[in-house]
């Protein structure tokens, strides 16, 4: 199996879902890699187990998403990265080395970002153990983002956002995903604050590194540019970590 980690980057990511999003862990080594248990490899490295039977898969505990690499965000590349690496006993990745490659920076972006992840290890009788495992990483230009739960109450609330600096309430319809000749998210906004509320038409492009595709429901904001721009916030992935998607108001959208 692979632990995916899907990078929805809005050019900057899922852990795996990516978006370099969400994420699930990976164990299949490769078979010409694969070391002898408690054997050492040609550069004196311990060994390093297979994962299954009496050996468990390391469990992800921190596992930062890589960056986009300017190259291929104005190519609008995307794919995937395949890494093979040794999970060490104390739960740090160790020996990484690419597998199926991308090109463009995005081989050395993953590289970069698994180097700073942190498992649980792997374990063998009890005991903490080496294990081989692949991470896929996946690169996308954009993300997909959703609302957090507690925005359908009434006020709305977003737990982890400081308010202060993101004061606006906008609600969120008509989301389009791009066709394939555009690369163009467009969306109508009601932005609410302080009891006022306008209505505004606004868009954002991928090659801008900061679009994302959200899901129809509530956000926190605020202006840019005086307020010919917003700047949004939603969550990404099971563990709901918020991401800001910059977007142009295109125009103030007919009153209904």
């Amino acid at each position: 199996m692979l632990m995916r980690r899907v990078l929805h980057a809005v050019a900057g990511l899922t852990l795996l879902s990516a978006y370099a999003a969400g994420g699930a862990i990976a164990q299949e080594p490769t078979p010409d890699t694969a070391p002898t248990p408690k054997t050492a490899d040609e550069g004196g490295n311990p060994g390093a187990y297979r994962v299954g039977g009496d050996v468990s898969a390391p469990k992800l505990l921190y596992g930062p998403d890589p960056e986009y690499s300017e190259e291929a965000r104005k190519a609008k590349y995307q794919g995937t990265v395949v890494l093979w690496l040794v999970v060490d006993a104390n739960g740090l990745p160790q020996r990484i080395r690419v597998q199926r490659s991308l090109g463009m920076g995005l081989d050395e972006e993953a590289v970069a970002a698994v180097q700073k992840w942190r498992f649980e290890p792997s374990k063998k009788d009890g005991h903490p153990v080496a294990v081989m495992i692949n991470v896929e990483v996946n690169f996308r230009l954009y993300y997909d983002l959703h609302p957090h739960p507690k925005s359908r109450e009434q006020p709305p609330r977003f737990p982890g956002v400081n308010t202060s600096e993101y004061p606006l309430t906008v609600r969120l319809v008509g989301s389009s995903q791009p066709a394939k000749d555009s690369s163009t998210m467009s969306y109508t906004a009601t932005v609410a604050v302080a009891g006022q509320q306008r209505q505004v038409s606004i868009s954002c492009t991928m090659e801008s590194g900061y679009c994302a595709d959200f899901e129809e429901g509530t956000y926190p904001a605020k202006w840019l540019n005086g307020e010919g721009g917003l700047e949004i916030l939603g969550l990404r992935g099971q563990k709901g970590k918020w991401i800001k998607a910059k977007f142009a108001v295109v125009a103030d959208a007919e009153q209904p």
